[in-house]
């Protein structure tokens, strides 16, 4: 299996980060394309160490939860360029999650027991670097999850991705649900909820029901939301009329087109995925490739070509099959279910 190593240096690699996004002009010896490969090459670098923890992390959850779902994933270049864009002091060679492997688990106290076998049973080629627990400390936008930031310290390819970070998200089935019909929403109604931005009234919406979600699991609430469950629901049930919920979930996954381009032969095994999501034509491409250079130059090309099309996402990805690529990515199927049924519930319980 041939891994993409990292050609450049990373003051190199920090000036394209720079370019791409718009805090650097390009010159003639250091074109806007050429950045985007550069960011491209480094990004992709990471497949090799994120295989590795990708590979831990499905033994370690099914170990705390038979039915837990892995999957991994290199960041999306538009999501690098409004990151980059986002924080001046930002550098493309130190950003953590350019490669990040997501474990969701039925429940909240299966995250903590992840997470503890993580700390009881350090990995030699892993170099710990930060934590970041939004389920103790929820972010005011209300997203929760557990992320672990390490550094890999392997001799492959004689040390060449040594040093490279790598992220592991760690979620319950709720949170996971909670950011999924988020993303969801971004994706259709043209917001930038995901990156504190968009109507005050849907932050509001999803900041309740994060809360409300820890209520659930019986964690810290979100800041800034009611402590009281009766204020809390009465709240939540006042933002569903004014934003149509649910109706407005349903009406997006209504009529989705699902199209595998699945490019394998016999007994051939899956590597990565293209997953591509056209809200305005209400599309999803799944394209399979059987090794991840050859999605990794689709990805850049895809990229490059719809950057300024903000209606068309794409993403490379890594499942065991299409099934768990769907419920591990359900924003790009538009599965919004299970975050409907739990507002659904809190509806009928305020009724009552």
């Amino acid at each position: 299996m041939p891994w993409t190593c990292p050609l450049h240096t990373k003051n190199k690699v920090n000036r394209a980060g720079a370019i791409i996004a718009g805090r650097e002009k390009p010159t003639a010896d250091f074109t806007y394309d050429e950045a985007m490969d550069v960011a491209g090459n480094w990004r992709s670098s990471h497949g090799y160490p994120l295989q590795s923890v990708w590979t831990t992390l499905r033994v370690r959850a099914k170990n705390v939860d038979p039915k837990s779902l892995v999957a991994k994933r290199q960041k999306r270049m538009p999501s690098i360029i409004a990151k980059l864009a986002r924080f001046d002091d930002m550098q493309l060679a130190r950003m953590h999650d350019l490669g990040g492997c997501r474990a969701v688990v039925s429940s909240v106290r299966r995250v903590d027991k992840l997470v503890k076998m993580y700390a009881d049973q350090p990995l030699k080629t892993l170099e710990f670097v930060k934590p970041y627990d939004y389920i103790r400390e929820p972010k005011d936008d209300g997203y929760r999850s557990v992320h672990l930031v390490y550094k890999y310290q392997g001799d492959s390819q004689n040390g060449a991705f040594r040093g490279l970070r790598i992220e592991i998200q760690i979620r319950s089935r709720l949170q996971h649900a909670w950011a999924t019909a988020l993303e969801t929403i971004d994706a259709f109604t043209g917001q930038s909820l995901k990156a504190s931005g968009g109507e005050d009234t849907w932050r509001r919406f999803f900041a309740l029901i994060s809360t409300a979600i820890a209520k659930h699991e019986k964690r810290a609430p979100v800041p800034n939301t009611p402590t009281r469950m009766d204020t809390l629901i009465s709240e939540i049930c006042d933002l569903c009329v004014q934003l149509k919920i649910p109706g407005v979930f349903e009406g997006i996954s209504a009529g989705l087109e699902i199209a595998p381009k699945m490019r394998l032969a016999k007994k051939q095994k899956a590597e990565a995925y293209l997953l591509t999501l056209d809200s305005k034509e209400r599309v999803t491409v799944v394209t399979a490739f059987v090794n991840n250079k050859e999605a990794e130059e689709k990805l850049l090309e895809s990229e490059k070509e719809n950057l300024d099309k903000p209606h068309i996402q794409t993403v490379m990805a890594s499942a065991n099959s299409i099934q768990s690529l769907r419920t591990a990515y359900p924003n790009y199927f538009l599965d919004t279910d299970m975050f409907i049924g739990f507002v659904t519930r809190l509806i009928q319980k305020n009724a009552n």
